[in-house]
């Protein structure tokens, strides 16, 4: 189906429409600048294409050029400069072996982020809803490149304490289940394996393919 842009009677009636509702110019400046708008249009972009959140969840869409690193160790680098160097992160590389030859692969994908604000979500519901739309799992490879990209997503999500989890299981220590996850603390950013059960905080951002 071809896109149709937005027309100019639609852009009228929403300035009466703010008109009517007593938003001046200062506050609808506002709701650009701080990014209420782009929330909005993201959500209703996700919605338009039939992916909806669960109950008291959001959803949050990326489309980023990345760039994922053949080598295990600057994959990590890249994307999580201040994980130690005593980490279990570093010595996993067996588990997700590269997809390609060269040294980098670079490519656009779109992403979508869910999110449990009120903390009761965790992996397991957030993969069987990802099931249900056809949603991809990603590696911790296409975190460590998204986290490389997008270094600031903290501020843009508004969360001091963001973790981004890759979806597929990390299997360190069968039968264990674990997933990895990069976390921000501010700016510093480092990776680590987490057990599956632990990401109910309303920090966990699980991270989906299209």
């Amino acid at each position: 189906m071809s896109r149709k842009a937005i027309s100019l009677n639609q852009l009228v009636r929403l300035k009466r429409l703010a008109w009517q509702m007593g938003v001046d110019f200062p506050d609808f400046e506002r709701v650009l600048t701080n990014g209420e708008l782009e929330s909005f249009l993201v959500k209703t972009r996700i919605e338009a294409g039939g992916i909806r959140s669960p109950n008291g969840a959001r959803l949050y869409r990326l489309r980023v050029r990345i760039k994922q690193r053949n080598a295990w160790g600057q994959s990590v680098k890249s994307g999580a400069p201040d994980t130690r160097s005593t980490y279990i992160i570093w010595g996993i590389e067996h588990l997700y072996p590269c997809s390609f030859t060269r040294d980098e692969k670079t490519s656009v994908v779109d992403f979508i982020l869910l999110n449990y604000p009120n903390s009761d979500g965790n992996l397991e519901p957030a993969l069987e809803w990802a099931k249900r739309y056809g949603l991809s799992l990603t590696t911790p490879r296409e975190v460590f490149a998204l986290s490389e990209r997008k270094p600031k997503l903290f501020q843009e999500l508004a969360d001091e304490d963001l973790r981004l989890v890759a979806t597929s299981k990390c299997e360190y220590v069968p039968p264990i289940q674990s997933a990895v996850l990069v976390r921000w603390g501010g700016s510093f950013r480092y990776a680590d394996i987490y057990n599956s059960s632990n990401f109910s905080s309303a920090s966990s951002w699980f991270v989906f393919r299209c």
